[in-house]
């Protein structure tokens, strides 16, 4: 659990570096996503949800942001993020 939870962490810093504002809040179990509003982008996290699937959501909008490429990621984070095969 807590490398899932350093993963979490580190993602939602990926996250902030891309430009993300992240909002980890009690979304009584809908989940969360992604979306734009006045101009800034926001990722919603449900904070009810465990880690793992928190984990999974942010790493499967991330997946789709072609920035990524640009940061220097850990060999973890690019293997959450799919980017490389695991070990």
């Amino acid at each position: 659990m807590r490398h899932t939870e350093e993963l979490l962490d580190q993602a939602v810093r990926v996250a902030t570096r891309l430009g993300y504002r992240v909002q980890l809040d009690w979304l009584e179990g809908c989940g969360g996503g992604k979306c734009t509003a006045a101009g800034d982008e926001w990722i919603f996290l449900d904070r009810g949800l465990p880690p793992q699937e928190q984990l999974s959501q942010i790493t499967s909008l991330l997946q789709n942001d072609t920035r990524i490429y640009g940061l220097g990621l850990s060999l973890q984070m690019q293997s959450a993020l799919g980017l490389r095969k695991s070990a």
